[in-house]
């Protein structure tokens, strides 16, 4: 059971198949218990042998969930420590719950500011002056709000995504017809940049190259209907705005210099910091690496 719940919690967090599999197949094996592990994105079992040879199987369903960096890093030390400690169930059971309390979130405000920074930057990046770039931003707050709303409705993640898409290019749209922006275009991209799955493209190659080819090709298909969902709402809105009041041919995108461009990209990479829940000098890390790319 422990090692089962661990296995669920990793995979809450978004943590690769691979890694979940292994964690708890590590983790049973140093209590010398033999086992069977397999997993997929939405499922997880466990079978373990008893001394007499019978398979004793436990199945967990895994539900909806986003990527929680800190809390993958934690569980992960966490089995770790069980492989190297062997602590005894009930203790091994109150590690888990002390892991459960120690996991950081960033509060709603800051959680805000990420969708802010992560649209701001990408507008800058795709060529947008600065005034472009805080309607990203302003648009990207948006995406969150239609995010979290839905979320907390359990609503199917395509129909979260094409929603999102919707209203905020709708918004991109109506800051280029009031004059505001100059590069409706750049916000608009800039914006969607915090929809595109890229996290889970990434975690469906890693499945793919460590073996897992139906987990891999899973989260593939959630991919492209992520990206039809992109498409469709966003296409929605260029389809309701342009009868209301047309759509003046965007200003040409600025190639802003090197420099200009790892800062934006920096900035970008903290939104998305504290969207995937990274702290300390991780986050920091991982903005310096951006922008170094």
């Amino acid at each position: 059971d422990l090692a089962t719940d661990l296995g669920y919690e990793l995979a809450m967090c978004g943590a690769e198949t691979f890694r979940v599999e292994e964690s708890v197949s590590r983790v049973l094996s140093s209590y010398g218990i033999a086992s069977e592990v397999f997993a997929i994105p939405n499922y997880l079992i466990v079978t373990v042998m008893m001394e007499d040879g019978t398979p004793i199987t436990r199945m967990r369903r895994i539900g909806s969930h986003g990527n929680d960096l800190d809390s993958v890093e934690k569980f992960s030390g966490l089995s770790r420590a069980y492989c190297s400690q062997t602590p005894e169930p009930k203790e091994a059971q109150r590690w888990m719950e002390v892991t459960r309390a120690q996991r950081l979130t960033y509060p709603v405000s800051i959680i805000y500011l990420g969708y802010f920074l992560g649209a701001l930057g990408f507008g800058l990046l795709f060529g947008g002056n600065f005034l472009d770039g805080l309607c990203a931003g302003i648009c990207g707050i948006l995406v969150g709000l239609v995010i979290r709303f839905l979320d907390a409705q359990d609503t199917n993640q395509f129909f979260r995504t094409i929603a999102a898409s919707f209203l905020m290019a709708l918004l991109a749209y109506a800051f280029g017809a009031m004059g505001i922006a100059k590069n409706p275009d750049a916000i608009t991209i800039g914006a969607l940049m915090i929809l595109v799955p890229g996290l889970l493209f990434t975690n469906a190659m890693r499945d793919i190259i460590y073996g897992d080819t139906s987990s891999g090709v899973s989260r593939i298909v959630q991919v492209l209907l992520s990206a039809f969902a992109i498409a469709l709402g966003t296409a929605a809105a260029w389809h309701v705005t342009t009868p209301i009041y047309g759509h003046a041919e965007a200003a040409a995108a600025l190639t802003y210099p090197l420099w200009a461009q790892g800062l934006a990209t920096f900035v970008a990479c903290l939104g998305f910091v504290i969207l995937f829940n990274v702290h300390d000098w991780g986050s920091v890390l991982c903005a310096l690496g951006s922008a170094l790319t």
